[in-house]
């Protein structure tokens, strides 16, 4: 389980079915009322940064976006293909996306 962090809690946080931007909206979460622990997969960056996530006692998986939804997940490890350093890679991760960020060139 990895602690979450509403960016602007006064707004309503988008649950997708997916990290692409053709993924259909399956619902939403006011901001205020989002948990604070979330169970934590993974972060992709294929369409912005979306973080998959799962709920406590609901078996669907749903992406947030990583600008509303902050992830401090204390042992997982991110994997990304990159062109360009692991410093840049790692900062399009934003804050508490992960321990380690690999880099494959």
């Amino acid at each position: 389980m990895s602690k979450a962090e509403v960016k602007y809690p006064k707004y309503k946080v988008e649950l997708y079915a997916g990290p692409g931007a053709q993924d259909p909206v399956l619902g939403e979460r006011k901001g205020d009322q989002f948990p604070e622990i979330v169970q934590y997969f993974g972060t992709s960056t294929v369409a912005g940064r979306m973080h998959h996530i799962r709920f406590e006692g609901d078996s669907k998986d749903y992406w947030v976006a990583g600008d509303q939804v902050l992830i401090e997940a204390e042992s997982s490890k991110v994997r990304i293909t990159c062109d360009a350093s692991q410093a840049t890679a790692t900062g399009n991760l934003g804050r508490g996306a992960g321990t380690e960020v690999i880099c494959n060139n």
